[in-house]
């Protein structure tokens, strides 16, 4: 049998191949997005503003940094800061309504999916 770490490391391979097939919609596709690494939030924001208000793939493009814990540059509109602070609020919301974030399934995917469109999260933030 698999440790819950295992199955996330393999879930982990997987996402990386998925991604490569959402990416390519992103609307920060082939720009300088070296902005996206400024140290100042406010550059963070404002590109959050400019490129993932309205992007396809902003929900997908979240989710990819909460589930590989990414602690650098803006991902689905979200600054790292904001980013932990919503992944510390959906393990806290998600223990409200006994949901084991610990043990990986469906579930749990489906949990985090769902709050990672920029509408749920700024109202978790």
């Amino acid at each position: 049998m698999l440790k819950n770490s295992e199955v996330l490391n393999l879930y982990r391979i997987k996402l990386s191949h998925t991604m490569t097939k959402w990416s390519k919609d992103a609307a920060c596709k082939n720009k300088n997005t070296t902005e996206f690494y400024d140290p100042e939030e406010s550059v963070l924001k404002k590109a959050a503003t400019k490129y993932c208000l309205n992007c396809p793939v902003q929900q997908n493009c979240l989710y990819t940094a909460i589930l590989t814990s990414e602690s650098h540059g803006l991902w689905g509109g979200l600054t790292p800061r904001q980013r932990r602070i919503l992944s510390k609020k959906l393990r806290s919301l998600a223990n409200s309504i006994n949901l084991d974030i610990s043990i990986w399934n469906k579930d749990v995917e489906n949990f985090i999916l769902k709050h990672c469109s920029l509408d749920t999260a700024y109202d978790i933030l």
